[in-house]
């Protein structure tokens, strides 16, 4: 069985993805991160704890390459 990081870099660097769907994906991906990382930084003083399976379950963004 594969583990997650395996399968993320299968995704995001094989599959059999040509350059353009590549870059199509890493847009996605970074305009997610971008939108989970300003909401992250609106309250400075917030501090945010659990493993990473809880803060994934509590973000209000869901991550799906498919």
């Amino acid at each position: 069985m594969a583990t997650l990081l395996e399968n993320w870099r299968n995704t995001a660097y094989g599959n059999g993805m040509n350059k353009q769907e590549q870059e199509a994906l890493w847009q996605k991906y970074f305009a997610l991160e971008k939108g989970i990382l300003r909401g992250n930084l609106k309250d400075p003083k917030k501090v945010y704890e659990g493993s990473v399976k809880e803060l994934a379950e509590s973000s209000p963004s869901t991550l799906s390459f498919s």
